[in-house]
């Protein structure tokens, strides 16, 4: 009968044994998971290069993956594509000018039952130009950048799939092209490889073979700077084409917009897996010219 018994008490040291390691398993990987949130919540550190000015407007904590920006009057709305509820994604924020955030609409547009595509970045038509009147959206998963008419018609405008995804868009200075980000492959596929470009589309919709820019690694927003905002990972590029770092110490930059002298930088920071949003990491920095 001993045998019987000391092999009982061994199962339950087992059994108490592997509790114990398991309970230490779940507590490394709760203080990983921790220290993970915790690095994704700190304040962002912007070094701006010489003759520019960074602050950061709206630190980690409120934002989840702020995308394009729109100028409203004394206020800038934002794409948020925040953090799924009962299947609904992004939200649309109202942002004032010194960095407060409300919001605007709440989490919207049911998963699988839209239309498809991650949309990126959208504008208006410049008054007086040829694309006035319209407003163009990019769906960077189908390669496709939108026009909606006034009447609430919706089409594609112009296919970037023999160069890769879209992601940013802006216009020229005299209106007369639109400029276009295009990584290629998937707008998140090509982290290492610095062949992302930018293009110019026409009014018609027609896509310039020959790109505007070339050399970059996954090129997303981008805008047309104002007269003084001058030379300075955010880059100028020159009118001969040439790259110049203007301040560095982000981590995913997503959307550039000018709002009257201020660069404003999106980041939608680390937390993106399989999709998810799950912590409000996401962060704006402002960048001034000195």
């Amino acid at each position: 009968m001993k045998p019987a018994r000391i092999s009982k008490v061994t199962i339950q040291l087992l059994a108490i044994i592997g509790c114990v390691a398991a309970a230490a398993t779940a507590s490394a990987v709760d203080r990983e998971a921790q220290l993970v949130i915790s690095r994704l919540l700190a304040p962002p550190v912007i070094k701006a290069e010489p003759r520019f000015n960074a602050k950061l407007l709206v630190p980690p904590g409120e934002l989840y993956d702020p995308l394009f920006m729109v100028p409203r009057g004394d206020t800038v709305w934002m794409n948020d594509d925040g953090k799924a509820t009962d299947g609904h994604g992004s939200r649309v924020l109202s942002l004032s000018l010194d960095g407060k955030v409300s919001l605007l609409i709440p989490a919207s547009g049911k998963v699988g039952k839209g239309v498809a595509g991650y949309g990126v970045d959208a504008r208006f038509g410049p008054a007086g130009s040829a694309f006035a009147g319209r407003f163009f959206s990019i769906t960077a998963l189908n390669d496709t950048i939108y026009q909606t008419s006034p009447d609430g018609s919706c089409k594609p405008f112009a296919d970037l799939s023999a160069l890769g995804s879209p992601a940013g868009l802006t216009f020229s200075p005299n209106g007369s092209v639109m400029l276009v980000t295009v990584s290629p492959g998937e707008i998140v596929s090509s982290r290492k490889r610095p062949k992302g470009l930018i293009v110019s589309v026409a009014p018609d919709g027609k896509v310039d073979p020959k790109p505007v820019v070339t050399g970059l690694t996954t090129p997303l927003g981008l805008d047309v700077a104002p007269p003084g905002f001058r030379d300075g990972k955010v880059y100028r590029v020159t009118k001969e084409g040439e790259l110049k770092l203007v301040a560095s110490g982000f981590v995913n930059p997503a959307g550039v917009r000018f709002i009257g002298h201020h660069l404003w930088v999106t980041d939608i920071n680390g937390d993106f897996i399989a999709g998810g949003r799950e912590l409000p990491d996401g962060f704006l920095v402002q960048i001034d010219a000195k």
